[in-house]
This record gives structure tokens, sequence and C-alpha cells, in this order.
């Protein structure tokens, strides 16, 4: 595992998860929530949002398709790292998330929704020197930030056009 992604991981232990959704975002690139009904409505995971998943599997494509033609030993390591960083998310989350989906009653799929979302970002971390980091390093900042990324809003990947969506 990389040095970076190990960074990555104690950041993600420091996050107190949730701890500030519903409050106001003072940042005009994203749209927010109003609850998290609303956010979980969004969630491919347990809502029907098509437009959400499809924006994943693009961000997804467009990073593996980097990686082979730049790297192409490094991008036959994907599953290796995936499987070697898997059991550090699942302890995350259970540590971290599980107590606040029993305790504010939330539908359990969120944690399967936040366990993409953080493989994504340390994947992201993973292989930065050859793929500069991006859409989801932008999820980190708002978990670190207390919020709930959960959709994105407009045409991508017209970012000018689009907005992420956060709760």
């Amino acid at each position: 595992m990389e040095k970076r992604t190990r960074y990555a991981l104690e950041a993600l232990e420091n996050i107190e998860w949730f701890a500030h959704v519903g409050e106001p975002i003072d940042n005009s690139k994203v749209v927010q929530a109003s609850s998290w009904e609303q956010a979980l409505r969004r969630c491919p995971a347990i809502g029907d949002n098509l437009e959400w998943e499809n924006v994943a599997w693009e961000v997804h494509a467009r990073c593996c398709n980097t990686l082979a033609s730049l790297a192409k030993d490094r991008c036959d390591s994907w599953n290796d790292r995936v499987d070697e960083l898997n059991p550090y998310i699942d302890s995350l989350l259970v540590r971290k998330l599980d107590p606040i989906v029993r305790q504010r009653g939330l539908a359990h799929e969120l944690v399967e929704a936040v366990r993409q979302d953080i493989r994504s970002y340390l994947l992201e971390c993973e292989f930065a020197d050859i793929v500069p980091p991006g859409f989801y390093s932008a999820f980190a900042y708002f978990y670190a930030a207390g919020h709930f990324p959960c959709g994105w809003k407009g045409d991508f990947p017209n970012v000018t056009e689009g907005k992420l969506v956060i709760y």
C-alpha cells in the first residue's frame, strides 16, 4: 500500500462522520440535499438514481483507461489493491458508520454506498502518481467536513454545468 493511501486511511479514522449533515454549506459548486430521505433517494445503493450510478461508472472507467494506457503493469495490480484495501475499509466502516446507522435509524445500504466511495477514493490515492486524483478526493473533503456526498445534478463530466449533491 502506498504511503499516501495509508495517510488517507488515517485521515478517514479521524472524521466525525455525518456530524454536519443538514447544516448549510457555503460552496457554489454543490447543491444541498435537505434531508436524509432526499439524500438516500439519490444514492444508487439505496434509491433509484441511475444518473449518479452512471457518473460513478464513467469516473471509474476513465481512471482505469488512463491507468491502462500509462502503466499497464500497475493497472494489472488493480484487483490486488482492492483486495488489500477492503479489510481496512470494512474495519473502518464497522467501527465508525455502523453505530451511526443504528443510532439514527438509517438504511444499512448507506454503509455500502460509503464503502464504494471510500474504496474509490483510496484507489485514487493508490494510483495518484499516474492518474491525478479528483472526483473521489472531493468526496473525501465533504466526508471530512461531516457531510454526505450523495449525487450529481446536471451533465457529467461538464463540471461547469453540473454540481455535486451534498447532505
